[in-house]
Formats: structure tokens, sequence, C-alpha cells
């Protein structure tokens, strides 16, 4: 194992023995091997499976959640009691105008832009009638309008399912051709 050491250099652990644990050193600044002593071990792994997120059930004690996967793809959070799951992003900081925010970032491995290009959807899905999931009924896209440098504006739209389940934008936000200024589209 390479790390930085408490100088910022770069430091090369040997390999450990049986029973020891990876451990800071007493400055706290460095890695090293060492006895477990009170360091508290994992001792018991329940309810394991494949992408279950685990979450610790005392000091030494972890739990895979059936509810709670992650796949390298997708993180699924699932619940059969109303109202949840829920996702709570709490600040608690004194600053006026600091809030809370979810961040949904487009950066292509090409580096390009281009007008129109989407950066992100939140999609409102559920069941239909006939119990088919993954109905879309409602839907958030952000997307840029113009990518050019010191002209960028973007394009938020607001859509629907229409009355034979197609989804369409009712209400698009644009910005305008001009500094300050805000394009608002009404209706399919």
């Amino acid at each position: 194992i390479i790390y930085g050491d408490d100088n910022g250099n770069p430091a090369y652990l040997t390999k450990g023995t049986a029973s020891q644990v990876l451990r800071m050193d007493a400055s706290g600044n460095n890695l090293e091997w060492g006895a477990g002593g009170d360091v508290n071990v994992i001792t018991g792994v329940s309810n394991g499976a494949d992408n279950r997120v685990a979450t610790f059930t005392s000091a030494s004690a972890l739990n895979g959640e059936q509810d709670f996967t992650w796949d390298g793809t997708e993180l699924l959070l699932s619940s059969s009691t109303a109202s949840k799951p829920r996702l709570t992003i709490r600040n608690t900081s004194n600053d006026t105008n600091d809030g809370c925010e979810i961040n949904l970032t487009k950066m292509r491995a090409d580096d390009g832009v281009e007008n129109g290009q989407n950066l992100g959807e939140i999609w409102f899905r559920g069941q239909n009638s006939n119990q088919i999931g993954d109905t879309s009924y409602a839907f958030i896209t952000g997307e840029i309008d113009v990518g050019t440098n010191n002209e960028e504006s973007g394009s938020l739209a607001l859509g629907v399912a229409t009355h034979d389940g197609d989804t369409r934008t009712g209400l698009r936000l644009t910005g305008g051709s001009v500094n300050d200024e805000i394009d608002v589209d009404i209706g399919l």
C-alpha cells in the first residue's frame, strides 16, 4: 500500500501478518499494521447479498439492507411503508443564502457541448389501472439551450402524461437571446 505520510511524502506500507489490522499510528498521520486491541473489528455480517448496502447494527456488526442496493449504475431505495422511502438532505448552516443543493451534472467524455443537450431529468412514475408499473406521469428536464462561452442559456421543461399516456412538455422556460430575458412557452 502506498500512502502519503505525515510530511505528504509517498510512503510504502509492507504486508501485515495474520490477526493484524490496518490502523492509524499514535500520531494519527500514518498507517500501520498492529494488533486489534481496543479497535472495533467487524465480527458479524447478517443479511448479506449481492449489491446490498451495508449499515452498522452495532459497533462491530453489519447488516445488508435488502431495500437499499447499489449495482454500480443504479442506487435503489424501496419501502412498503406509506410515505417512504424519504430522501432528506439537511443543511444546518447559519448562512442566510446557502441551502441544500442537488446537482445533476452532465460532462461528456468527448468534452463536446451541443445546443439542446439533455443535462438531467426527474421522472414521476407509477402503476396504471392494469397494474402496469413504470408508467410515466410527469417529468422535469434541464437542457443546454446555447452552450457558447459567455452566451450560455438553459432550458427547463415541465411535462405530464396526456390523455393517451404520451408525455408532452406543457411549460418550457428558456434563456432568452439577450441578457436577463427568459422566454416562456405554455402548451404543446
